[in-house]
């Protein structure tokens, strides 16, 4: 597994952007993936507002809470996402 650097910014912003640059260089090497972070990446405010690769990006998202870290409820919808993209991948090979 790789992780993102904090290159081009601390922000909400960059963070996605970062992300998202991430995953489009993978290209096809990345099955599924998914983000997790305790700060809001993917704010319900900016729904339907953003660009087509932010939407994708909220619908991988995962918010945690600071004090309590990656929960069993924030580790199922981990589990959802990337299985829910696995499941894709299957039914495309048949």
């Amino acid at each position: 597994a790789e992780c993102t650097s904090v290159v081009g910014g601390e922000s909400a912003s960059a963070r996605v952007d970062q992300i998202l640059a991430f995953v489009a260089r993978a290209g096809n090497s990345v099955v599924a993936w998914a983000a997790v972070d305790d700060d809001d990446l993917a704010p319900i405010g900016a729904a339907g507002e953003e660009s087509m690769m932010r939407a994708v990006f909220r619908q991988q998202f995962v918010r945690t809470r600071p004090s309590r870290g990656l929960t069993g409820s924030a580790a199922e919808r981990l589990i959802r996402r990337l299985s829910a993209e696995e499941e894709e991948e299957e039914e495309g090979d048949e």
